[in-house]
Parts: structure tokens; C-alpha cells; sequence
């Protein structure tokens, strides 16, 4: 279930929602909202891809666990634990986590702002997620 949108503070007491297989190898658990956000926790296997794309809404966020290559705009870069990142909307970029290494965790925030951009609802979120995820074959261990 997701959390309702409040216009007060809201304090989340309760367990989280249930992790979510947003696609293979990703698993995303909705947190808490507020008006235009959203607040993600994700856990992403080795040799995860997002391949590149580009969406209406920001993204900022910061890895808790893990490394990898984050792609801007065509430009790779590499990325690891206690890194954060933003992508402005219609930025296009990418993720792909290092193969045979630990799980990446990271929290990702979803901004819907200005109030004009409308938040889809977490079906469609899980929707856009699986569309762009690909698990790669690994490569042989050296």
C-alpha cells in the first residue's frame, strides 16, 4: 500500500510497505510522500542495467551500499557509496551496477515539481522501472 500524500509533517512509525519486484534484480520499497516527492528505497543486484532514458520528473539521491556507473547525458562516471546524485527532469541517464560485488542500495527521492507535473501512481512507477532495467550476462571472473 502506498503511504497517502499529506499536506501536514508526516512521521512514519509503522514497518515500511513490502519490497516491490519493480524487474528482475530490483527491488524498490516505497517510504513516505509529501507534495511533488516521493521517497524510495531501492535494492539493485550486481550486473543490474537502467539503460539510458529520460522522464518528466527530477530524481536526487545517495548510494548507501554498493558501486557502479552512473550515466549522464552520454558521459559515464563511476559511482559508489556515499555518493549522491540529481537528475533534473528529462535528463537522460543510466545506472548499471558493478558485476560480482555486494547489492547496490541506495534511496532515491522522485520530485513532481513544479506542481504542474502530475505523480504517477506507483503502478506506473514500477512500470517505467521494468521497461528500462536489463540484467546483463556477467563476465567470466578473471
Amino acid at each position: 500500500m502506498t503511504p497517502e500524500v499529506s499536506h501536514e509533517p508526516v512521521f512514519r512509525e509503522e514497518p515500511p510497505p513490502a519490497w516491490i519486484e519493480a524487474a528482475p534484480g530490483v527491488r524498490m520499497r516505497p517510504l513516505v510522500e509529501g507534495i511533488g516527492t516521493k521517497l524510495f528505497l531501492y535494492q539493485i543486484q550486481p550486473g543490474v542495467r537502467f539503460d539510458d532514458h529520460r522522464h518528466e520528473f527530477g530524481e536526487l539521491g545517495v548510494v548507501l551500499q554498493g558501486a557502479g556507473t552512473i550515466t549522464i547525458e552520454g558521459a559515464e562516471r563511476p559511482i559508489r557509496a556515499g555518493e549522491s546524485y540529481y537528475m533534473p527532469p528529462r535528463c537522460l541517464h543510466g545506472l548499471r551496477v558493478t558485476p560480482h560485488t555486494e547489492p547496490m542500495v541506495l534511496i532515491d527521492v522522485v520530485t513532481f515539481l513544479p506542481a504542474d507535473i502530475a505523480m504517477p501512481p506507483l503502478s506506473e512507477m514500477t512500470e517505467l522501472t521494468s521497461k528500462v532495467v536489463r540484467r546483463e550476462p556477467d563476465p567470466p571472473t578473471p
